[in-house]
């Protein structure tokens, strides 16, 4: 995790004369540096809310693309992404400009797909799914009524038929309501809504009432 504090190493320890052979001890100590470096790169729940709540109703468009039909997740990934998660060569959105006017944007499935940003999240190290709850009869997991102990930062992604494949992402924002009866809200595209309740319940048609699925997604 990158605020593990396991993976930084103190450079002093290296500058007590226990590495005394020449050269290695510069070339360990440089190691040092750079490693928590890495390491230090805290994700932020706080700043990946900011930036949802501020851009959920009126999207980012000088810096990303937005797609009225589709845009969860894109914008799913640009809150995360504020908050301090680093693009890779299999996780980005960015302009590649091929003339000095002109440019198309170079997006990763992992970036704007709900399946492929929840299964890059896992593989990369960058978020786990903590919890997971469905509306289906019977169901032993049913969303909880109130949700005080859903995180700002996190992502929620619904899987509308319960099927096993995730369809849409949203951004958990904010908390409100007072001790014992506080409610988690989201912010997200397609429908663009701003910290509304985390479940999407008054949105829903009667299948998805019937049927989805939630994966809380804790990223770090």
């Amino acid at each position: 995790r990158r605020n593990d504090p396991s993976r930084v190493i103190l450079d002093d320890t290296l500058t007590r004369g226990l590495i005394p052979m020449h050269g290695v001890r510069h070339a360990l100590i440089l190691t040092a540096l750079v490693l928590p470096m890495q390491g230090l790169v805290a994700y932020s729940p706080s700043s990946t809310s900011t930036y949802a709540q501020r851009y959920a109703l009126s999207p980012n468009t000088s810096s990303y693309p937005y797609w009225s039909g589709g845009d969860c997740t894109n914008f799913a990934s640009q809150s995360i992404k504020a908050g301090g998660i680093q693009t890779t060569s299999s996780w980005h959105c960015y302009k590649n400009w091929y003339t000095i006017y002109n440019y198309f944007w170079d997006i990763t499935n992992s970036w704007s797909k709900a399946p492929n940003l929840k299964s890059w999240l896992g593989t990369s190290g960058n978020g786990y799914v903590s919890k997971i709850y469905s509306r289906k009869a019977g169901a032993t997991n049913p969303p909880p009524q109130y949700s005080s102990y859903l995180c700002i930062g996190e992502l929620v992604f619904l899987d509308w038929e319960g099927d096993g494949t995730v369809d849409h992402t949203s951004v958990l924002t904010t908390v409100s309501g007072s001790a014992g009866s506080l409610q988690s809200n989201v912010c997200q595209h397609t429908s663009n809504r701003k910290n509304v309740i985390w479940t999407l319940e008054p949105y829903m048609t009667a299948d998805q009432k019937a049927n989805t699925k939630y994966y809380i997604l804790d990223v770090d």
